[in-house]
């Protein structure tokens, strides 16, 4: 037999205590993040970048841009997360370039008066107000020039080699001519210091832009006039007749008389001056407060050709019609609607013609008497003649017309009429109608009855009125009343 060790079984059941483990939790301890502290960093500080100027004509300023009108402000734009400090405003300085005082010498900056430098509705915006329009010539936009810094709140100088846009830099406006003073009647002193009023004349000065480079003159009428600044349909001395408006006209009532042009113009560019110069057909001076029939207001419009507008047309868009009746604008009577019943439904009224009645005195005027008729919202009238087919008898008058309308109880609560023009005895029933019915609707419900605004605009016809014509349209809004009829009333079936 074999010899064999004795060994202890093991015990199936676990031992109570437990030998702490030891390496896993070192190996967690080892995998555990580490932070290290690294050396401290801060970016740099960076002062106002200048990105952009806008001017108020919308465009962008750059280094010898040219602009055509004058710039009311203009907005200095820098960089984003800039907040400009007010205090530093200063520093931003316009100037005008002026030639220099002496031949090859330094330029002459002539400083601007600025009405107004503040922060814009961004804290990295900069708003520059001028105080007056600025003129003719070359401008120099400077930040810093002088003894004041322009900085953020933080302290932080301008930097303008970081910025995109180059400064200092200058512009030029390049703007028409202007008209800078007029002197009407000039008062002159001669060398032995006596007075002398030119009273004929009118002297213009204009800004230092020359419209010609030599002195000129031109005469009314010349078809080729040397220079436009002396063409005398460019200046027009306007009769005003102490009105804001054409529609009184001139002294005789037409706007075309209240326009006088120069007989001649001198320009000086060496002053800048040109002299309106104004004669009568013989070559005679005419003063000025003899041009229309005494003194009053005139008004000076240079630069411009176009002829004075016509005076407007008024046209009064109400609900009615106006007819003569035939009589070839011998009378003209205006029927007008009541408001309250010719809303939504036309008012007609029919014209018919008869003989006197059996019995009536021909005679008496009380017989031609017209006679009135309602139905519904339909007026008959007759008008009665002494013989229908003789033009030269007696027969009713627009008068006893409008008189039988507005005094017939069921017509006057319909229509009113009344003589607009014309004579108030003119036979109406001497004359064939053929104008009847009387359509009166709302203005403009349709073409045929629609309110006539007559021509307005210009006339381009050969030989047509070439002032622009305009029409005034005046009306009013009336109120209407709508039944409202609703659900459930106690006239209504099952109450």
């Amino acid at each position: 037999m074999a010899l064999r060790r004795f060994r202890k079984k093991k015990s199936l059941r676990k031992s109570s205590r437990r030998a702490p483990v030891r390496r896993p939790m070192l190996r967690r301890d080892n995998r555990a993040m580490r932070l290290e502290t690294l050396e401290e960093r801060r970016l740099l500080a960076v002062g106002p970048e200048l990105v952009a100027v806008q001017s108020s004509n919308g465009s962008l300023l750059r280094d010898n841009a040219v602009e055509h009108v004058a710039p009311r402000d203009l907005v200095f734009r820098f960089d984003d997360g800039q907040v400009i400090d007010p205090a530093s405003l200063a520093a931003i300085t316009i100037s005008r370039v002026l030639p220099p005082e002496i031949p090859d010498g330094p330029e002459v900056l002539d400083p601007i008066t600025l009405g107004f430098v503040g922060i814009g509705e961004m804290p990295n915006e900069v708003v520059v107000r001028f105080a007056d329009t600025l003129a003719d010539g070359e401008y120099r936009v400077e930040i810093g020039a002088g003894d004041v810094e322009l900085v953020n709140t933080d302290n932080d100088p301008f930097d303008p080699d970081a910025s995109r846009v180059e400064v200092p830099f200058d512009f030029k406006l390049n703007l028409g001519a202007q008209v800078v003073a007029v002197v009407p009647q000039p008062i002159d002193r001669a060398v032995d210091g006596t007075l002398s009023q030119a009273r004929n004349q009118i002297e213009v000065y204009f800004n230092d832009d020359d419209l010609h480079p030599t002195a000129v003159s031109g005469t009314l009428g010349d078809p080729n006039p040397a220079a436009t600044v002396v063409d005398p349909q460019f200046y027009r001395l306007i009769y005003t007749n102490d009105t804001l408006t054409n529609e009184d006209g001139g002294p005789a009532g037409d706007s075309e008389e209240t326009v006088f042009n120069p007989s001649r113009i001198d320009y000086d560019p060496a002053t800048d001056k040109a002299v309106l110069t104004f004669l009568d057909p013989n070559g005679d001076p005419l003063p000025l407060d003899q041009l229309a029939t005494g003194p009053g207001t005139y008004r000076l419009r240079i630069g411009t050709s176009e002829v004075l507008p016509a005076p407007p047309v008024t046209v009064n868009a109400s609900i009615g019609v106006e007819s003569d009746f035939n009589t070839n604008h011998q009378v003209e009577i205006l029927l007008t609607p009541d408001m309250s019943v010719a809303e939504g439904s036309e008012v007609a009224v029919e014209v018919e013609r008869a003989l006197l009645p059996a019995g009536a005195d021909p005679d008496i005027a009380a017989s031609y008497v017209p006679q009135i008729s309602v139905t519904g919202r339909t007026i008959t009238v007759t008008l009665l003649s002494a013989d229908l087919d003789d033009p030269s008898a007696r027969g009713t008058t627009a008068a006893q017309l409008v008189a039988a309308l507005n005094s017939h109880p069921q017509a006057s609560g319909l229509v009113t009429a009344t003589i607009s023009g014309g004579g108030r005895d003119t036979n109406l029933a001497n004359r064939a109608i053929d104008f009847s019915p009387l359509l009166l609707v709302d203005p403009g419900s349709r073409f045929t009855t629609a309110t006539d605004v007559s021509d307005f605009g210009f006339d381009f016809a050969p030989g047509g009125d070439d002032r622009a014509k305009s029409v005034v349209i005046s009306s009013a809004i009336d109120k209407q009343f709508f039944p409202l009829n609703f659900p459930g009333a106690d006239d209504e079936p099952g109450h």
